[in-house]
């Protein structure tokens, strides 16, 4: 991975395939601020439940909202560990709040700090504006005197592009000292497309459920669009982790993924380079050389945010998909809190 891969630019397409673009990307995300907006506002005490303790803006990036979640257990003088969330949403949707309930769960589950962190979203703002955005408020957060933090134990991770984003983040040398783990759910590390594969329709059981479209099929090209500026080099490790130099990264890192996903052959191939071992293999889970492969078998893209549904539908069937998602998040904290209790240095290169 330390050799420099030949530049992929992609070229300017014409003026009428730009417009059916941002036609349907802003379509897209207009259709996302109305459902979310009216979700929080029919569900309002739902969401209430899993409120972060405060917000907070940093003057590096006063426009953006970070949501601050302190566990109920805290006790005066406490030092505890930090967990920085960043959400997903294909860099064009969604914000910090999409995150509040994973984040209320691995902070009073696991007695972490967890902020999760707002960027500005494409195609207004497309790369780097994203990676810049969430590099500065980590630096912020990091550095703020009024958060309860053991500054040796500290993790970053996000779901999807926020996942893509936390290893973007972490290349960064101003956080080579100071992040001990990455936890990246499902992410996108590879806009070159040399190491990702094909869509992954779920199939139907015996009982005919289950079936599903790829949710990435009709969308990863409009996320494409929105992200990645014309000229852009689609190599560059900052935009694709998959090229970055395993140096760059923190000695843990914990690749979540999903079968049914067109993310996770891309994934895995990140994940097997990191580790320094070709015999790996993407459908058993691994650990190896600090970093931990897991896929989810029968599991599609967004699993861990779609968990939310089960708060305003808890059916049987949406309890049973609650306990999977609270058990996947137990064996994260449980796997950081291994990490932070070893104590391990952060990658010094």
């Amino acid at each position: 991975m330390s050799s420099q891969p030949s530049p992929i630019i992609t070229p300017t397409p014409p003026l009428p395939t730009r417009l059916s673009l941002a036609a349907q990307v802003y379509g897209i995300k207009a259709i996302a601020a109305t459902v979310l907006g009216a979700t929080r506002v029919f569900w309002r005490s739902t969401y209430n439940k899993f409120a972060p303790t405060y917000t907070k803006r940093y003057p590096i990036r006063p426009m953006l909202e970070c949501r601050v979640f302190i566990p109920k257990s805290y006790k005066t003088n406490q030092k505890l560990p930090l967990y920085i969330d960043i959400h997903g949403g294909g860099f064009t949707i969604g914000d910090p709040q999409f995150d509040d309930k994973v984040c209320h769960y691995l902070c009073n589950k696991f007695g972490y700090v967890v902020v999760s962190l707002q960027y500005r979203l494409a195609p207004s703002n497309p790369f780097p504006i994203p990676v810049d955005d969430c590099t500065e408020l980590a630096l912020a957060v990091l550095s703020d005197p009024d958060l309860p933090v053991d500054h040796s134990k500290v993790a970053m991770g996000g779901c999807s592009a926020g996942g893509g984003l936390t290893l973007s983040v972490s290349q960064d040398p101003r956080l080579k000292s100071k992040i001990m783990a990455l936890v990246p759910f499902y992410p996108v590390t590879d806009f070159s497309y040399k190491f990702t594969g094909d869509f992954r329709d779920k199939p139907a059981a015996a009982d005919g459920k289950g079936a599903a479209t790829d949710g990435l099929r009709n969308s990863m090209h409009l996320f494409d669009w929105a992200y990645i500026p014309y000229g852009q080099d689609r190599t560059d490790p900052r935009l694709s982790p998959i090229y970055a130099d395993a140096a760059v990264f923190p000695k843990k890192i914990y690749f979540l993924t999903a079968q049914y996903d067109y993310l996770c052959e891309e994934a895995f191939n990140m994940a097997k380079k990191l580790a320094g071992d070709n015999s790996l293999t993407e459908d058993a889970d691994w650990d190896v050389n600090g970093v931990r492969w897991e896929r989810l078998p029968d599991e599609v893209h967004a699993f861990i945010e779609t968990a939310w549904k089960t708060e305003f539908f808890p059916e049987a069937e949406g309890e049973l998909w609650k306990k999977e998602i609270e058990a996947v998040l137990g064996r994260v904290g449980a796997w950081l809190d291994e990490v932070f209790a070893h104590n391990h240095e952060p990658n010094s290169g």
